[in-house]
């Protein structure tokens, strides 16, 4: 609902389409879930699936949502950042759909995403996890199950003008995203493979309107200059061979080397 919108105009909104949303108890993490109710359409969505407690909180909190929907599809993730008690979940989450229209996440670099492995070190941490870190649109796009991927950057202007209007997935949902093509020759030069892959790269100004009744606006923002900088010289000072994107990926996959990158 509009938080402008007069007690008129809010029965109406009111009578054409309804919500249930919930922060699911499991423990130190996030499963925020929702489903919208129109007269003839719903929409349902995941915000990050994750946690550090017993995943036994979380598959079942998923098996909960599963069960109160008409469908196994998703229409909605979302990705707010890539620490373990926020996506340890999204594996068994995949396991329990049918498929998922669209997902969107931040995008972060291949140097961003070691720094985050070398604070989420943990020996009881699954592979998974540092394989989706290592390559987190090819992780998801390997579930065979996903529609299509945005990522979004942290270019904070804005052109109302050159919004894109995007409807691809379905007439009920409106994709109002600005292009960032200085930002995709940026990201395409650090991950090539990006280009091959059904992925769509907008600044993160822009909003998801459901049935022109209900929208998603995002916002994105990256690990400051001074840290990233830091850790880059600490790298530099290590045996780690991280100069290429595959490099970067044999050290997020292999503990040896992830148990040298912790000591950065």
């Amino acid at each position: 609902m509009r938080a402008d919108a007069d007690e008129a105009t809010q029965e109406v909104y009111m009578f054409l389409a309804s919500g249930s949303f919930e922060f699911n108890n499991i423990g130190q993490g996030l499963f925020y879930t929702g489903v919208i109710k129109g007269q003839s359409w719903d929409f349902n969505f995941v915000c990050d699936c994750g946690t550090i407690s017993k995943q036994e909180f979380l598959r079942n909190a998923i098996d909960r949502f599963r069960n109160t929907s008409n469908e196994k599809r998703l229409h909605l993730l979302t990705i707010s950042h890539f620490d373990y008690d926020h996506i340890s979940g999204i594996q068994y989450l995949f396991n329990h759909i049918s498929r998922v229209d669209t997902i969107i996440l931040p995008y972060i670099s291949p140097i961003e995403r070691l720094l985050i492995a070398a604070r989420n070190s943990n020996p009881y941490y699954s592979n998974q996890y540092y394989e989706f870190l290592a390559d987190p649109v090819g992780f998801l796009l390997g579930t065979d199950k996903v529609n299509q991927i945005i990522l979004l950057t942290n270019n904070n202007e804005s052109n109302d003008e050159q919004l894109m209007n995007s409807n691809d997935i379905s007439e009920s949902q409106h994709f109002l995203f600005e292009k960032d093509p200085e930002k995709a020759r940026e990201i395409y030069g650090n991950e090539p493979n990006l280009r091959r892959m059904n992925v769509k790269i907008f600044k993160h100004t822009g909003r998801l309107l459901i049935e022109q009744l209900w929208s998603f606006k995002f916002y994105t923002c990256s690990i400051s200059d001074v840290k990233l900088n830091n850790f880059k010289h600490q790298l530099d000072n290590s045996n780690l061979s991280v100069n290429t994107e595959e490099g970067i990926k044999h050290v997020l996959c292999c503990k040896t080397e992830r148990d040298k990158l912790i000591k950065c």
